[in-house]
């Protein structure tokens, strides 16, 4: 019993419990000796320790049946993509009716999900977690799954594509086909903010993206007015500061120039960006035609 606690990250069915000969007088002792701790009707947690994303998850798994998987934010939430969603979705056959309690949400699989799981706790691929957890997102977020699982190594936009290609009736597909095509280079929601915002809205050049050159690496280049942009959306720490600085004195040594942004910046004051980047290139030789975006006036 305990090597089966140990793969279900201590949570286990009065089923599981059963066929190991653990008799409900037993279980109910656990449970008043504080041992074991009832999660959900049937189901068993070891400690008296708040359950945790990943016990709630196979506890979701255990109520709906072998078969079933978890899927959409919660799956990808497992593989270390995106914030713990308010709910945890299970994919069950389509044929199994089963409700569970409100923390779960029951997905009967009409898609072919559950032949591509994965996983000693069954999870759907993560090209079908990336499709469905972006139904019904706004275009940041859809891009924010998409950047952020292909950054981590989990899956690349071909084999999204493909994945969505081969399912039927996606909501938002159409969509969702349109920008895996158009993120080449992109690996942040904040770069593609900032190509559609301040670049693509305001008439820039295109830059280069994910440049490498010797010792160094950066969002994006104007190689031909030596004109570095990066992008970062988070506060960085003293070290990391002074990593940035030292590689930006690196660049002015070969008269390379670094302008840094911030989410903050990217998102409210598109316009304002823009018109310094256009600035810095008009300054190195950049005769090229811009044009105002809806929110310039503003």
């Amino acid at each position: 019993m305990n090597r089966l606690l140990i793969v279900q990250d201590g949570v286990i069915s009065t089923a599981q419990a059963q066929g190991l000969g653990v008799s409900e007088s037993v279980r109910q002792r656990l449970v008043r000796d504080g041992r074991w701790t009832r999660l959900a009707n049937g189901i068993f947690l070891r400690g008296v320790t708040p359950a945790t994303f990943v016990q709630e998850a196979w506890a979701g798994h255990l109520l709906a049946g072998s078969g079933s998987a978890i899927g959409g934010s919660a799956a990808l939430h497992l593989r270390g993509v995106g914030l713990e969603p308010e709910s945890i979705q299970v994919v069950t056959p389509p044929d199994r009716p089963r409700s569970l309690p409100p923390r779960y949400e029951v997905l009967r699989d009409g898609a072919d999900r559950l032949r591509h799981v994965r996983g000693t706790l069954p999870t759907v691929s993560v090209e079908d977690a990336v499709i469905d957890a972006s139904s019904g997102l706004e275009i940041e977020g859809v891009v924010g799954i998409v950047t952020d699982t292909i950054r981590e190594g989990l899956t690349t936009a071909p084999r999204i594509a493909r994945r969505l290609g081969a399912r039927r009736n996606v909501h938002g597909g159409a969509r969702l086909k349109a920008e895996l095509r158009d993120l080449q280079g992109i690996e942040s929601n904040l770069e593609f903010l900032y190509r559609r915002d301040v670049e693509r809205a305001h008439g820039l050049p295109t830059a280069k993206r994910q440049v490498r050159v010797p010792g160094s690496r950066f969002d994006m280049l104007y190689e031909e007015y030596g004109l570095i942009i990066e992008i970062d959306g988070r506060r960085g720490h003293i070290e990391g500061r002074f990593r940035d600085y030292r590689r930006d004195n690196h660049h002015a040594e070969s008269l390379l120039t670094t302008l840094r942004y911030g989410g903050f910046d990217i998102r409210h004051y598109a316009c304002e960006v823009s018109a310094q980047i256009i600035r810095a290139m008009n300054l190195r030789g950049w005769a090229g035609t811009t044009h105002s975006c809806r929110s310039c006036a503003a």
